[in-house]
């Protein structure tokens, strides 16, 4: 049996960043704790003492999302009703003028 990744978001790296904690995260799930390259981005974006520097998510690895991942997100967040923000120029160039939930975070 594989085990499960644990995908944490820019909410979860905040929020350890702020308790001074970032490698608890990493610790309660040894091996299998990762965010995405969008989600460290914009982490990295945010402004504020709280935030750790980069080298403090260190042993975090970072996954890029397969095309079928991406359109997954997309269409939870379309049925959701939810915003998706984006660092993935890319992405956004390519569907944000016909999907305006999809915001790009411009750093």
């Amino acid at each position: 049996m594989t085990e499960t990744l644990v995908l944490l978001d820019n909410t979860v790296l905040s929020n350890f960043s702020v308790v001074q904690q970032p490698g608890l995260a990493i610790a309660a799930c040894p091996g299998r704790a990762c965010t995405t390259e969008a989600a460290f981005a914009e982490y990295l974006a945010a402004p504020g003492e709280e935030r750790f520097a980069e080298h403090a998510w260190r042993d975090l690895s970072i996954i890029e999302l397969t095309e079928g991942e991406r359109q997954l997100a997309e269409a939870l967040t379309e049925r959701l009703g939810v915003e998706f923000w984006t660092a993935d120029r890319r992405l956004w160039q390519a569907v944000g003028a016909t999907l305006p939930w999809v915001r790009l975070l411009d750093a």
